[in-house]
């Protein structure tokens, strides 16, 4: 009978001591599931953001204003390829910038990022020939769309890239000066022009590169 009573007072105190720990394991293992959980919940995106888009295709256009025989190969193509005494209009006269995004994209598309340097070739207004390699790859090496656009705009907040188009290079030959530029052609959640239904597109200009001969 004292055996049994000591048998009895040790699984007693056994308990005591592992109960609390017993417990306490499966607080811990509780827990663990609502800490998991929290490590993966995803931020929503800021509207007021600005994209990050990236392209791999592009297209290109070559435009020369105040010149003779202007000529600009790119991607196997040679566009403009003006006569030797024709001369072009002035980029003023043309409409600059403004013209450029009214243009939109087109020219030569579906381009590969990068092909080789664009060659230029061509006489400014007062008869100077000059000519120019101009490396379409290292001037957009990040490969990043330019644009200034916040998330709220897009058609496809969720999938901004869904938004964008391929972008449009376009290098201009300007009397002395060749500049190139990105236009952006993004789709927008709204008319860009209030009543007009066809304009739901935003074309956004940004000059990358310029230099004078």
């Amino acid at each position: 009978m004292k055996r049994k009573r000591l048998f009895f007072q040790s699984t007693l105190l056994s308990l005591s001591i592992v109960g609390p720990l017993f417990l306490s394991g499966c607080q811990m293992n509780q827990q663990t599931p609502s800490l998991s959980t929290s490590g993966t919940t995803t931020a929503v995106a800021d509207p007021n953001s600005i994209p990050v888009l990236h392209f791999k295709f592009h297209s290109f256009r070559g435009l020369c204003f105040d010149t003779y025989g202007c000529k600009v190969t790119y991607a196997g193509l040679a566009v403009p390829n003006d006569e030797p005494n024709e001369k072009t209009l002035s980029f003023a006269q043309w409409g600059g910038e403004s013209g450029l995004k009214l243009a939109g994209g087109g020219g030569h598309i579906n381009i590969k990022n990068f092909p080789t340097p664009a060659k230029v070739t061509w006489r400014s207004k007062d008869g100077t020939s000059h000519s120019a390699e101009i490396d379409i790859g290292k001037i957009f090496k990040d490969e990043r769309i330019i644009h200034h656009l916040p998330l709220r705009e897009f058609a496809f907040q969720d999938n901004p890239m869904a938004s964008s188009d391929d972008p449009t290079i376009v290098l201009v030959v300007d009397d002395r000066t060749i500049k190139v530029y990105m236009l952006a052609s993004i789709n927008t959640n709204r008319e860009q022009i209030p009543g007009n239904k066809y304009s739901y597109t935003k074309n956004e200009l940004t000059l990358a590169y310029s230099q004078t001969f």
